[in-house]
């Protein structure tokens, strides 16, 4: 057996890190490498780069995706909790002791107009944990959310080089807002009216009002998109979405579409069809302008304001 100890003290000092900063970071760490270790890396994607030090650790399992269960209505959660407490193999070469603390469980459900289940409401857990680490007790939590391989997009990479030297280093999956955000803004440019359902604005909506946005990398996604639809690259596009404000047959179809939703989708679907667009054009009507006349664009969506910040 090889249990490798770190002076936690001694990297707080030089780092001039607080140490519970430090013994936090220290032992998500040692989350993160039980995940990667097993082998779940490529399917438990962190919901963004950073957490604060006591943050809850939130995780998309992308189900559908290779290596995925069917264990637990697709959520490895029983896979994973034993990873992380009981894997007697990791445990042996670990420093972190994890004790199970309290698990809350939403129940997925799954609406009556969606016969195939694609409508279901992400299950989501919420686990508490203690680790016992360098003498001291941490309260850790942890929140996974179902998110279907088809809506995940591709993931940002992160190497992680570990404190703990034994542990050498790690590429972690990170979910991009970008990736996701970027296809179905294209959708929706390339193919107008005759997008095939509505789901690209609500999903374009959401993402607006959940995270940050890179401008820049939604022009990256679009120059990508655009070697194989380069008639879409016309800044006359921009103005027949916008005449879809004041369009009864889009505006049915987006009615149409929110009644299938799950009460979750709801809470978004529920800005109406004018606020819908008006939010996704603020973003777009820039970015799009610039990627049609070749621009540089840095500034970044803020979704607390509903605008950019340059």
């Amino acid at each position: 057996m090889v249990v490798v100890r770190v002076d936690l003290r001694h990297i707080s000092d030089e780092k001039k890190l607080s140490y519970s900063d430090v013994l936090w970071q220290y032992v998500k760490q040692d989350f993160l490498w039980r995940i990667n270790n097993a082998g779940l890396g490529k399917v438990l994607w962190l919901q963004k780069p950073y957490f604060a030090t006591g943050e809850k650790l939130a995780f998309y399992y992308v189900y559908g995706s290779p290596g995925g269960r069917a264990e637990d209505n697709g959520t490895p959660f029983d896979v994973l909790r034993n990873i992380i407490i009981g894997n007697a193999g990791l445990n042996s070469h670990s420093d972190v002791v994890w004790t199970n603390a309290e698990l809350s469980k939403q129940t997925a459900k799954v609406s009556a107009n969606e016969r195939d289940g694609s409508d279901m409401q992400p299950l989501i857990h919420t686990w508490n944990l203690s680790a016992m680490c360098d003498g001291g007790e941490v309260p850790f939590a942890v929140r996974l959310e179902r998110l279907n391989e088809a809506d995940a997009g591709v993931p940002m990479t992160k190497n992680i080089v570990f404190m703990n030297s034994f542990y050498g280093d790690a590429d972690v999956c990170i979910f991009s807002p970008e990736s996701r955000l970027g296809e179905q803004l294209f959708e929706i440019m390339d193919k107008l009216e005759l997008v095939s359902d509505m789901k690209p604005y609500g999903d374009a909506y959401e993402i607006l009002k959940r995270y940050s946005i890179s401008g820049r990398q939604i022009i990256d996604i679009f120059k990508v998109r655009a070697k194989n639809k380069p008639k879409t690259v016309s800044m006359h596009r921009l103005e027949q979405v916008y005449g879809y404000r004041s369009y009864a047959y889009m505006r049915r179809r987006w009615e149409r579409y929110c009644k299938r939703l799950t009460r979750q989708q709801r809470a978004y679907a529920n800005a109406g069809w004018e606020e819908t667009l008006d939010l996704i054009l603020d973003f777009l009507t820039p970015v799009w302008s610039a990627f049609c006349n070749d621009e540089i664009f840095y500034d970044d969506w803020m979704p607390e304001l509903g605008r950019f910040l340059g």
